[in-house]
């Protein structure tokens, strides 16, 4: 299953779970649904969760660990920041066995393109992109995920 949401959360996102390997979009609500149709509600709010803020301003350079700023030092406004929370019903992803199977979570962020992907993948930071907006390597061009995800039960 994928889910994404909005950044400007416009709607409660979208939920689809891959037949064969592939993700449907819009088949009339089988295996690609509204997050409100799964039964997902999505909230955000202002606020900050951190006292330190590291990361990198490129995103091309993200396995350089020489290039990561603390961006709380460089005047950072925590002001601007959105917390985001979402609440999905194991039954939105079929009912899975947590005990002996779990599931597999990956964040990601991004226009086209995932931006930076939580576990990291490096299919975010090393294939040339198609536009010099943001970043040329990483904003418009197909990302193929490899990293495994983060897991939740065994």
């Amino acid at each position: 299953y994928q889910f994404n949401i909005a950044s400007n959360m416009f709607h409660s996102g979208y939920l689809s779970r891959a037949v064969n390997g592939v993700f449907p979009v819009d088949d009339g609500g089988v295996n690609y649904k509204t997050g409100t149709a799964a039964g997902i509600t999505v909230k955000f709010a202002k606020g900050k969760g951190y006292t330190s803020l590291w990361g990198v301003k490129d995103a091309d350079d993200v396995n350089d660990p020489s290039k990561l700023v603390n961006f709380m030092a460089l005047g950072h406004d925590s002001n601007r920041d959105t917390f985001y929370e979402a609440k999905i019903p194991l039954s939105a992803l079929g009912n899975p066995d947590m005990e002996n199977t779990g599931i597999g979570v990956m964040l990601h962020q991004g226009e086209y393109s995932p931006m930076d992907t939580l576990p990291n993948d490096p299919a975010t930071s090393d294939t040339p992109g198609i536009s010099d907006s943001n970043s040329p390597k990483e904003w418009s061009d197909i990302d193929l995920l490899t990293a495994p995800f983060a897991r939740i039960g065994k």
